[in-house]
């Protein structure tokens, strides 16, 4: 799917209504008191705080993709999905985000589904270089086979195999949030972010025209990837966006798009 495709379902994500904003001071203290609980390896705890920092803040994007990642973690793949799903509906271009939509995918037995993802968290990747060498982390000490073996096929793709670069900043638009760590890729086994000031932590391709937006859990796209190791080849099929109509698959081969002007938080990123 060419870039311009892939950006312009991105932007028509972006204008879609988004969640109220709530209390953010309470919402960021509770973050980072689930920070500490996470950090320090209490992950029902930092979920509790992660939980009470998205309900009094729900349009926060960080704190929505902290909470998804805690929810990997403590095995409730309901609810990860839920909230890694509102995550890419307020920011679609959001790496991190995608990254951990991946290994949703991976834990559920659907390498297809991860692979893409991954795909796509380096498709929108601020420094592709970077996500290059997560993904290398990935593959080689993943935290379960699922997980590496996904890693290891995404980056058999051409499109990752090729691209690497630091993409320059554009601002969101319409009533988007901006894409605050656009791509700056997640810490090894997805772990949370946090940031001062701006909320939030990792879209696919559009055919026209697209029908309004409508909210829902993500599906991921397909992508095809040559086989590696005991793996099949991942066949190309379709996906639906966030929120969204049924679209192609992303491509093996594309460009890196102009990133938002994301700045995420650079704990261990």
């Amino acid at each position: 799917m060419p870039t311009e495709e892939l950006n312009a379902l991105k932007q028509q994500i972006e204008s879609a209504p988004k969640p109220a904003r709530g209390n953010r001071s309470v919402a960021r203290k509770a973050n980072d008191q689930a920070l500490q609980a996470f950090n320090a390896g209490q992950y029902e705890q930092a979920k509790q705080f992660w939980m009470a920092a998205q309900q009094a803040d729900p349009g926060d994007v960080e704190i929505t993709n902290n909470l998804g990642m805690i929810y990997l973690k403590v095995s409730d793949f309901p609810q990860a999905l839920k909230m890694l799903s509102a995550t890419l509906r307020m920011s679609p271009g959001r790496s991190a985000a995608w990254a951990n939509l991946a290994e949703y995918f991976a834990l559920q037995e659907k390498p297809q589904q991860a692979v893409a993802c991954y795909a796509l968290a380096f498709h929108f990747s601020q420094n592709q270089d970077k996500t290059r060498n997560f993904l290398q982390q990935r593959a080689s000490s993943g935290d379960t086979p699922q997980v590496r073996q996904a890693a290891q096929q995404a980056l058999q793709l051409s499109l990752i195999q090729g691209g690497g670069s630091v993409a320059p900043a554009v601002a969101s638009s319409g009533n988007a949030p901006a894409d605050e760590d656009s791509l700056d890729v997640p810490l090894p086994s997805a772990a949370p972010v946090s940031r001062p000031v701006a909320a939030a932590t990792p879209s696919v391709a559009t055919p026209a025209p697209f029908a309004p937006p409508v909210t829902g859990s993500v599906v991921a796209p397909t992508v095809s990837a040559p086989p590696i190791a005991a793996p099949a080849p991942v066949s190309a099929s379709t996906v639906a966006a966030p929120g969204m109509s049924s679209v192609p698959a992303v491509p093996t081969s594309v460009a890196a798009p102009p990133a938002s002007n994301d700045a995420t938080a650079r704990n261990g990123y």
